[in-house]
């Protein structure tokens, strides 16, 4: 966590003392990204699962309003897969649990020279299920507060589209749980004006 904090210092830094965007357009742009993702838990996920980390996957979707210098805010949401298991259960019966967060983040980043760097703040509806045998589900929710951020790449294709690449952390802290995940994005400036 200290690490993360001091990568997003530094970055934020390097961002502010880069030149303004003076080009006076503000931009609506929408970004997608999604790819694996790595969880690790301060304790153990549940009962009969081996080791504090699990693999997942995790899609997100930001809208972002950039207006006419570095600084840009808005809306981030998603799905986010923090844990997968499979368990022995009663006789031969496989037991499915999974843990899976959405979150809905009001978002602040800023940009330069196709750099971006950004963080979340707001809450995740985690939702977990339970399933034996493939049948008898059971699912129960339950909402937290947590913390999202970036760094990512942006290769504009044409003025409105890019391609790039990100790495972005989900951290709940009060359940322990931190994520880092290595995403491929689509970047899309929906309205300029």
């Amino acid at each position: 966590m200290r690490l993360m904090m001091c990568v997003l210092v530094l970055a934020t830094s390097w961002c502010c003392t880069s030149a303004q965007d003076s080009t006076g357009i503000y931009r609506l742009r929408l970004s997608v990204s999604g790819g694996y993702q790595r969880s690790y838990f301060r304790e153990q996920r549940a009962p009969g699962v081996e080791g504090l980390q699990s693999n997942g996957s995790s899609f997100l979707a930001r809208g972002l309003w950039h207006p006419n210098h570095l600084l840009s805010v808005g809306l981030v949401s998603g799905l986010v897969t923090l844990a997968r298991d499979e368990v022995a259960g009663e006789g031969r019966q496989t037991v499915s649990l999974s843990l899976t967060g959405i979150p809905v983040h009001l978002a602040f980043a800023m940009q330069t020279r196709g750099f971006q760097i950004g963080a979340g703040v707001g809450g995740y509806q985690l939702v977990s299920s339970t399933s034996v045998g493939g049948l008898d589900k059971s699912i129960g929710t339950q909402f937290e507060l947590g913390v999202h951020a970036w760094l990512a790449y942006t290769l504009m294709l044409t003025e409105r589209l890019g391609i790039g690449a990100e790495v972005s952390t989900h951290t709940l802290s009060y359940r322990g749980i931190t994520s880092i995940a290595p995403h491929l994005r689509v970047e899309y400036v929906l309205v300029t004006y």
